[in-house]
């Protein structure tokens, strides 16, 4: 329903506002066009890469909402659904599809071309929505760890996964915190271990995705952390 719904909005505004933007900045031919000697030699390997470059990152904001704008997203959507590929394999799978139908009334090379882009716009989709939904996983090993564990919970009402582990060379039992943060987050636990922590060892890696209890949505019903 939500997805429909913001479909149909999208759908509804994505008319009125191109108009408006030709209205505003008018674009006559392509701007990667070259005039020699009286004609205008047009470069459509360009205008494809800009094309799919502003269509990919609109694409990746609009799937992040779970909308779209209608049309080949959709089909995409449904792809996605009912075979678990990845929203860009998806989308490139329903748009080489529907281009490989242009054989019956268009030049193979127009239609290699589209074939092209449609694979392009999928990789960077793909690209773009796994750099959107990133996170960063902090192991910290640190003899604050209470202190830490403390300040993640309350302060950026994040859940923590405490390892017990003992040291190679010195043999010594220690605890060790793994945390996932979004890129604000870790700014903020970062500077809390520079400034209110003794040494820690930190190190982190980058999540493509997080699913469970992690989103503030999926917490929302869970009860507030108390103070000790």
């Amino acid at each position: 329903n939500e997805f429909g719904a913001k479909t149909v909005y999208t759908a509804l505004i994505l008319g009125p506002m191109i108009d408006f933007l030709g209205t505003v900045i008018p674009i006559k031919e392509s701007i990667f066009a070259v005039h020699v000697a009286g004609q205008t030699i047009a470069n459509p390997w360009f205008d494809l890469l800009c094309f799919v470059v502003v269509l990919s990152a609109s694409q990746s904001i609009l799937f992040s909402i779970n909308a779209s704008t209608g049309g080949l997203d959709i089909m995409a959507k449904i792809i996605n659904k009912y075979t678990g590929f990845h929203l860009g394999s998806a989308v490139a799978i329903a748009g080489g599809l529907i281009c490989c139908t242009a054989f019956a009334i268009n030049d193979v090379g127009l239609v290699m071309i589209g074939l092209i882009g449609t694979w392009l716009n999928g990789m960077i989709l793909r690209y773009f929505m796994i750099s959107m939904n990133a996170k960063t996983r902090v192991y910290i090993i640190s003899k604050d760890h209470e202190k830490i564990r403390k300040f993640v919970m309350r302060k950026l009402k994040r859940g923590v996964t405490i390892h017990e582990i003992v040291g190679g060379y010195t043999h010594e039992k220690g605890v060790q915190l793994e945390v996932i943060l979004t890129n604000d987050e870790f700014t903020k636990l970062n500077e809390f271990l520079l400034h209110e922590t003794t040494h820690s060892f930190v190190s982190i890696d980058t999540v493509s995705d997080v699913y469970g209890l992690w989103s503030k949505k999926e917490r929302r019903n869970l009860p507030e952390i108390e103070e000790e």
